[in-house]
C-alpha cells in the first residue's frame, strides 16, 4: 500500500530565489537574466493541467520558474504535477485518497508511494518538502511538485509516483461497446474487472470489448511494479470518491465490523447494486480465515471452498481480506485491488459474513460474501 500522508510544514525563512538565481549566475557559461525580489514576489504559479483524458506521463521542465529551480534534477513528471496542483489549490488536508484521486483526473495512472507539503513566502523556494520526497523516492520514481497561491503565501504539493515500464499511454473515457487496446510489453500480466464484479485477464497486450456503463478497473503488473486505474464507460469520471478513506479507527472488532458493513453497503449502492444481508454463519465462517491471514497462510481457494462446504453452493461464493488504517481504508484498499472488486461487486451476492481484529496500527478484516 502507499506511504503515508507527510503532514505539512511551514518553511522557516527558507531559501530566497533570487540568492539562487545570483549563485546560478555566478557559476560561469550564459549568465540568466536575474529579475529582482519584488519581480519573484509577484510571479504567479503556472499549474499544469489537472484534467486529462488520458493515462500518460511526461516529463520535460516545469512551465513554472520557481518550480523549475525548486525541482533541480528531480525526475518531474507533468501528469502527477498536474495532480499536485489540484491539490494544492482545492485541499487543505491532503489524504492518500484525494491524492489518487486528484492523480487518475490528471491522467497519471501509477501507484503513488507518498505526498508531502509546505508553505512557503512567494520569493521562497521550499526546504522540507526535498527532504521528503527524497526519503520517499526510489530509483526510477516519478516526481510531481507544483506551487499554488494562497493568499500571500506559496503552498507546495509534491507527491512520489512509481511507474511500470512498457504500459503505452491509453483512453481514461470511453463510450459503451468501445474496444480497450493497451499494447502493453510482454510479461505484464493484466486484469480487468467491470461494474458488475466480471474478470477478464491475460499477459501482454490489452484487447477487450467493454460492454457495460460504468466503473471498471485495470490492474497490471510486473517488472517494477503495479498500475491500478478506474475507466469510465458511458459516464464521467466522479467529481469524488466513493469511499472518503481514511475515515474513523475501530475502537473495538464489533466496531470496526460494522464499519466495514457501512462501506461494503456503500460501495455496492454506488454501482446500483443489491445491498447483502449480515448471515451469522458467515461471520463464523470468517473467523478461522482471519486467523489464517494473521499467521501468513490464508489460501483463498481453500476458504471458498471452506464456504462452500458448510451449504454455500448453488451460487456465488468468495472471500477477501485486507489490512488499513481504518475499516474504511481496508474497504477501499479492496476497491483498489482486482479480486477484492471482483468480489465485491459480483451482483449474485446476497449474504455477507465479517470477521476483524483490531491492533493500534489499524485493522485486519476478512469478508466472506455469497449468494442465497
Amino acid at each position: 500500500m502507499p506511504g503515508p500522508v507527510s503532514p505539512g510544514t511551514a518553511s522557516s525563512p527558507g531559501i530566497i530565489v533570487l540568492a539562487l538565481l545570483a549563485t546560478l549566475a555566478g557559476c560561469g557559461g550564459k549568465k540568466p537574466h536575474v529579475p529582482d525580489t519584488q519581480d519573484l514576489a509577484e510571479m504567479l504559479p503556472v499549474l499544469p493541467a489537472a484534467e486529462a483524458p488520458v493515462y500518460a506521463t511526461g516529463g520535460g521542465p516545469p512551465p513554472d520558474p520557481i518550480v523549475a529551480l525548486a525541482v533541480g534534477e528531480l525526475p518531474w513528471d507533468e501528469a502527477l504535477s498536474g495532480a499536485a496542483g489540484a491539490l494544492a489549490v482545492n485541499t487543505d488536508v491532503l489524504t492518500m485518497s484525494d491524492a489518487r484521486l486528484a492523480a487518475w483526473r490528471a491522467g497519471y495512472p501509477y501507484a503513488l508511494v507518498g505526498v508531502a507539503t509546505e508553505t512557503t513566502g512567494p520569493a521562497e523556494l521550499p526546504t522540507a518538502i526535498r527532504g521528503e520526497l527524497d526519503a520517499l523516492r526510489r530509483p526510477g520514481d516519478q516526481v510531481g511538485l507544483t506551487r499554488a497561491r494562497v493568499g500571500e503565501q506559496d503552498r507546495w504539493v509534491g507527491i512520489v509516483g512509481r511507474p511500470v515500464a512498457g504500459v503505452p499511454s491509453f483512453p481514461r473515457q470511453h463510450d459503451l461497446g468501445d474496444r480497450l487496446a493497451v499494447e502493453l510489453a510482454g510479461g505484464l500480466q493484466w486484469t480487468l474487472v467491470s461494474p458488475t464484479g466480471q474478470t477478464r485477464s491475460g499477459v501482454g497486450p490489452v484487447s477487450s470489448p467493454l460492454g457495460e456503463v460504468g466503473e471498471w478497473w485495470l490492474e497490471v503488473r510486473g517488472g517494477t511494479g503495479m498500475l491500478g486505474v478506474p475507466l469510465h464507460v458511458g459516464m464521467v469520471m466522479p467529481t469524488a470518491p466513493v469511499l472518503e478513506a481514511p475515515g474513523e479507527a475501530a475502537v473495538s472488532p464489533a466496531d470496526a465490523r460494522d464499519r466495514v458493513l457501512v462501506a461494503i453497503e456503500d460501495v455496492r449502492l454506488a454501482f446500483d447494486l443489491p445491498v447483502p444481508r449480515e448471515d451469522p454463519t458467515l461471520h463464523t465462517l470468517s473467523d478461522a480465515p482471519l486467523q489464517e491471514v494473521v499467521d501468513g497462510v490464508w489460501d483463498h481457494a481453500r476458504n471458498v471452498e471452506r464456504l462452500r462446504s458448510a451449504g454455500f453452493v448453488g451460487g456465488s461464493a468468495d472471500q477477501v481480506w485486507c489490512r488499513g488504517r481504518t475499516p474504511v481504508a481496508c474497504v477501499d484498499a479492496l476497491m483498489r485491488s482486482a479480486t477484492g472488486r471482483a468480489a465485491l461487486l459480483a451482483p449474485g451476492h446476497r449474504l455477507v459474513g465479517v470477521a476483524t481484529r483490531v491492533e493500534t496500527d489499524g485493522v485486519t478484516v476478512v469478508a466472506s460474501l455469497a449468494s442465497e
